[in-house]
C-alpha cells in the first residue's frame, strides 16, 4: 500500500540531481486511481497508512493533499496557503497536489506502481522523454505513399509516419514499485 515516505523518497530522488527545481519546471506524480484515492486521504502529521491487523502504521505525511482547481467544491477547516493546483496539465487531469507534487491519476499506470517525473512542459528539451522526427519537413508527419497506379493514387497506396522516442534525462523521473519484498518486478502491460 503506497504510502507518504515512498513518495517523498521519490521526490528526494528527483530533486536532488537538480530536476524539478529550474524555473517553469514542475514535479509530477504520477498514479493508478487505486493509489490516488490514499494519497487524496493524506493529511500533515497524520498516519499515511491506516493500520491493518498485526501491521505497524504507516508514516507521518508531511504535507497535506490539496484538491485542484477542478475538484468538486469541498470545505476546508483551515485556508490553503499558496497556489491550488490547476485542473489539468498537458491534457491530463490534475486531482490536486501533495507538498511540491502534482498528482496525475491514469489507467495507464499499473496499479502497485507509481512515478516522480520532472517536466518543463510540451517539447521541452529538459523532460525525461524526447520524440525525434525526421530533419526534412517533407518526411514528417503522416505522408501518403502512391501504389502501382499513379494515376489512382488511392489504389495500392499506403500511409506511413515515422518517429524516435529516446530518454534524455534518466534523472529526471524516479519509478517506484509498492511491495513487501526488496525484489523490483518490471510491471506488465495486459491491455
Amino acid at each position: 500500500m503506497i504510502d507518504s515516505s515512498d513518495v517523498e523518497t521519490a521526490i528526494k530522488a528527483v530533486t536532488t540531481k537538480g530536476y524539478g527545481r529550474q524555473p517553469g519546471s514542475k514535479l509530477l506524480l504520477l498514479v493508478n486511481p487505486e493509489e490516488g484515492e490514499l494519497v487524496q486521504s493524506w493529511r500533515a502529521g497524520q498516519e499515511s497508512r491506516p493500520k491493518e491487523g498485526s501491521e505497524a502504521a504507516g508514516p507521518i505525511a508531511k504535507h497535506d493533499f490539496i484538491p485542484s482547481a477542478s475538484a468538486p467544491a469541498y470545505l476546508m477547516p483551515e485556508n490553503i496557503v499558496g497556489e491550488v493546483a490547476p485542473g489539468q496539465y498537458g491534457g491530463l487531469p490534475v486531482v490536486g497536489s501533495y507538498g511540491p507534487v502534482w498528482v496525475i491519476e491514469s489507467e495507464y499506470i499499473p496499479a502497485g506502481y507509481f512515478t516522480v517525473v520532472a517536466t518543463s512542459g510540451a517539447d521541452s528539451s529538459s523532460n525525461v522523454i524526447g520524440v525525434r522526427q525526421h530533419k526534412n519537413p517533407a518526411y514528417q508527419g503522416l505522408r501518403i505513399i502512391p501504389g502501382d497506379q499513379a494515376r489512382y493514387p488511392l489504389i495500392d497506396s499506403y500511409a506511413s509516419r515515422s518517429f524516435g522516442v529516446g530518454v534524455r534525462h534518466r534523472g529526471a523521473a524516479f519509478v517506484t514499485q509498492i511491495t513487501t519484498n526488496f525484489e523490483y518486478t518490471p510491471p506488465s502491460f495486459d491491455w
